[in-house]
């Protein structure tokens, strides 16, 4: 009876295991997605996807067109779903469940069911992926974009030169992947490699390439964009990612799933090695895609600074399958040595439970409190809507860096702050072709005579050397701090004005 069960399964359609891993890799992400605060880049998506519409288009031909697609996504997810942190972070954890649908295709293709469902295992679980599966941000969305991109590919390199017109199909899905975040297109010099090394013929190759191109010039409104407005992540260039960046926290969060995961990606690399006689087309795709993009990223960076280690986010599956062939490769070392094979497979599968055990603590930080970047904006909220009253105001020193102003609170949190006024505001976000507001500095806005409680908010590690200035601005329009509330990264003062 039990092998006739097992026997049914075997017989379940590829694309039944693959709804399967996709659903269970978006509960993953999705499970306590909501738990954290909104943080700066999430700002940028809410704000901008609030927006009306009319409000958009004049903002993406300033700042951010390389998110626009995202935006107007977002934008109508909004309207159905709502702005909370859960819904608008719901999107990410779906696309990372088509991300490892994906994935378990292309591996079972090239390597059969049991490697197909190790690699998507470790996908689902990696940092990154859980980060970027929780978050309101298009990384995601373009890293499954990337996945079906290359296996959409493999798939027509096998049927050529049947259903050619698939290829235009096949065009199009990159240049709207590239839309959604441009440097998806670092997949195509991976692609080119893979080919060359593979010697898949050359009409293949040339047909790869031509295709290629079309859909670099479908993606060249946002490639254009993207350049002139390069200056928004100048800042890139005063944020190197250093050692620790490169090898921990940009796939693995911690030294704990990192020193591992670069273990059997090394033996993975040797067991490559010992057999370089042999076709290992799984294996120089895998490796290709871990590579190249990050190398590529630099150079960009020497003329226009563009690494971040979240842009690097589509090479997560390729990280994973690399993974995955180290421990193929430790289990066909094993497999000589045991009485049976299912030892190897057990092997396989002890070291697959121990990489999800080694990354559960970063997978915990994410859904903590403070999970996204120390972000504490939903507290200074909670503040705000538990302790104000209507008729209060509130006045942000927003002299820090744009993505960790207190003000985003008021902007994300907008029900905590009804009936409080802002004097310090000049001109809203959505009445810019930017995407923050504009507002005067704190220590610069007078409170209106008729507030008579004041509630003063204060971000950043300089706390102390910056709010002095500001209190004493307060001071002398009559307040004195009667309270001081202490979060995360944020100092919340309450003033009240002086009688007589």
């Amino acid at each position: 009876m039990q092998t006739n069960r097992w026997a049914a399964l075997a017989r379940l359609p590829r694309p039944i295991y693959a709804l399967i891993a996709g659903v269970i890799a978006t509960f993953i992400s999705a499970l306590g997605s909501g738990n954290a605060s909104y943080w700066g880049d999430e700002a940028a998506s809410v704000m901008s996807a609030t927006r009306s519409l009319d409000s958009l288009w004049p903002m993406l031909g300033t700042v951010d067109a390389v998110h626009g697609l995202y935006y107007v996504f977002l934008h109508g997810w909004i309207d159905i779903f709502g702005p909370s942190e859960f819904s608008t972070r719901m999107p990410a954890a779906i696309a990372v469940g088509f991300a490892a649908a994906g994935l378990l295709l292309l591996v079972w293709r090239m390597a059969g069911p049991h490697l197909a469902a190790i690699a998507t295992v470790i996908f689902a679980v990696l940092p990154r992926v859980t980060n970027i599966g929780s978050e309101a941000r298009g990384y995601a969305l373009a890293a499954a974009g990337v996945v079906w991109i290359v296996y959409g590919l493999i798939a027509l390199l096998d049927a050529y030169p049947r259903r050619r017109w698939l290829w235009w199909v096949w065009a199009i899905c990159l240049a709207l992947t590239a839309t959604m975040f441009m440097y998806s297109l670092l997949i195509l010099p991976v692609l080119g490699v893979w080919l060359l090394l593979n010697r898949r013929g050359p009409d293949r190759f040339w047909r790869t390439v031509i295709f290629g191109c079309i859909a670099v010039v479908f993606s060249l409104p946002v490639i254009v964009m993207g350049y002139l407005e390069r200056d928004q992540i100048g800042f890139l260039a005063n944020r190197p990612p250093g050692w620790d960046g490169v090898f921990i926290t940009q796939w693995f969060g911690s030294g704990a799933l990192a020193i591992p995961a670069w273990i059997l990606i090394v033996i993975a690399i040797v067991g490559m090695v010992l057999r370089r006689r042999e076709k290992q087309p799984l294996e120089t795709l895998a490796l290709a895609w871990m590579i190249l993009p990050p190398i590529l990223l630099g150079l960009i960076s020497i003329v226009s600074p563009s690494y971040s280690q979240r842009y690097l986010s589509i090479c997560t599956p390729a990280v994973a399958i690399m993974m995955m062939l180290g421990i193929r490769e430790i289990a066909r070392r094993i497999r000589p040595l045991s009485a049976s094979a299912s030892v190897s497979v057990l092997v396989s599968w002890v070291l697959v439970v121990g990489l999800v055990l080694a990354s559960a603590p970063s997978y915990l930080s994410q859904r903590s409190a403070f999970g996204k970047d120390g972000s504490d904006l939903r507290e200074i909220s909670e503040v705000i809507a538990e302790q104000a009253e209507p008729g209060d105001a509130v006045i942000f020193n927003d002299d820090i860096r744009p993505s960790r102003k207190p003000r985003l609170a008021l902007r994300l949190y907008p029900e905590a702050f009804s009936g409080i006024l802002d004097p310090g505001l000049t001109r809203a976000f959505d009445r810019t072709d930017f995407l923050w507001d504009e507002a005067l500095p704190a220590a610069e806005t007078p409170v209106p005579a008729e507030v008579d409680t004041l509630w003063y908010v204060i971000s950043g590690s300089d706390k102390p050397e910056r709010a002095p200035k500001d209190l004493a601005t307060f001071e002398a329009q009559g307040f004195s701090v009667d309270e001081l509330v202490k979060i995360k990264r944020t100092w919340v003062y309450r003033l009240v004005r002086d009688v007589g």
